[in-house]
């Protein structure tokens, strides 16, 4: 990602309406035309060329598959977190890996398979619809922009730190 410098641009009187250069609804001043920034209606600084930016989409998250193994891999990872589950690990492990993780992903397992879709998880599938659609309407409601919009699960897959590799590697 590009970084530009922002350096308040001096307040004139002679103030232009932006031009193509800068921000929808921005305002150039001289001194912002050399310096590489313009005001923004609300009087935010903004760099004259916008460079591309990434929106990271979070959801909870979902299992990478309706199976037995994809839902225990999630649920373990999901009742492992402190926050979810507040009990000691010496009292909610044991009880964890000797009852819930040998038979409750069984059963889940089946509730998925009713509710999976042929594109996947029904979470994953809106979540990833949801990022399309927003990264679509961000260019054309603001066509210099150059948004990248992408999604990670707290828990399960894509995860957050996949989604943020990803952000990074597109610029």
């Amino acid at each position: 990602m590009t970084t530009n410098k922002l350096v308040p641009p001096e307040r004139s009187t002679g103030a232009k309406p932006a031009s193509s250069v800068a921000a929808p609804g921005a305002t150039l001043t001289p001194a912002s035309m050399q310096s590489g920034v313009a005001l923004s209606p609300l009087g935010l600084l903004l760099p004259a060329s916008l460079p591309s930016f990434g929106v990271l989409l979070i959801n909870l998250g979902t299992p990478s598959a309706p199976t037995s193994r994809a839902i225990r891999r999630y649920l373990a990872q999901f009742l492992r977190d402190k926050r979810v589950i507040e009990a000691s690990p010496w009292i909610w492990w044991p009880v964890l890996y000797g009852l819930i993780l040998p038979t409750r992903p069984k059963r889940l397992a089946k509730a998925y398979q009713k509710i999976w879709t042929a594109h996947g998880s029904p979470l994953a599938v809106e979540t990833q619809a949801l990022a399309v659609a927003l990264q679509e309407q961000m260019r054309v409601l603001h066509p210099r922009l150059t948004p990248v919009v992408d999604y990670g699960m707290c828990y399960g897959e894509p995860s957050i730190a996949t989604a943020y590799q990803n952000l990074r590697r597109s610029g």
